[in-house]
């Protein structure tokens, strides 16, 4: 090979340098345009879907809030509506009370005037038993006096 040949070769190996450094250089160039492009679009959306989520979330919170003063306010009408039925209850158990106590007292003084009458009638028994009690055994004497001092023995 000549020399005239590896100057060439030399030399077309430096354009293709410079050609290739160029293309490389434009490559870069295009790549930083187009991530330079796919960031923006990237922060575009990243700032699109914060938005949305921040709307979705105030959205979300006023529907949770919504329905809590709809449930406090349900849980405020069951509970009067409870208290109410309570108070019903308890009026009407204390007045059922309050007439079985009076049937109860009526029943108490029935039975205590019946033991009195029962009482008073085991007094008088007891009395009328000791009576004949005492009348048989003023007889039996009696008897057994005659028998001994006033019949004739011969």
């Amino acid at each position: 090979m000549s020399e005239t040949t590896n100057q060439e070769i030399k030399e077309l190996i430096l354009s293709l340098d410079k050609k290739f450094e160029i293309q490389i250089s434009n490559l870069d160039k295009k790549f930083e345009v187009k991530f330079t492009e796919l960031q923006g679009h990237i922060n575009q959306v990243e700032s699109t879907l914060k938005g949305d989520i921040n709307r979705v979330e105030a959205t979300l919170k006023g529907e949770i809030n919504r329905v809590e003063v709809t449930l406090m306010d349900e849980i405020n009408r069951v509970e009067v509506t409870l208290m109410g039925e309570i108070n019903r209850v308890e009026a009407t158990l204390k007045g059922e009370i309050k007439e079985v106590e009076a049937i109860l007292k009526g029943e108490i003084n029935k039975g205590e005037t019946k033991i009195d009458g029962i009482d008073k009638r085991l007094g008088n028994e007891e009395i009328i038993s000791r009576s004949a009690f005492i009348g048989i055994f003023v007889a039996v004497l009696t008897g057994l006096t005659k028998f001994l001092f006033f019949t004739d023995r011969v």
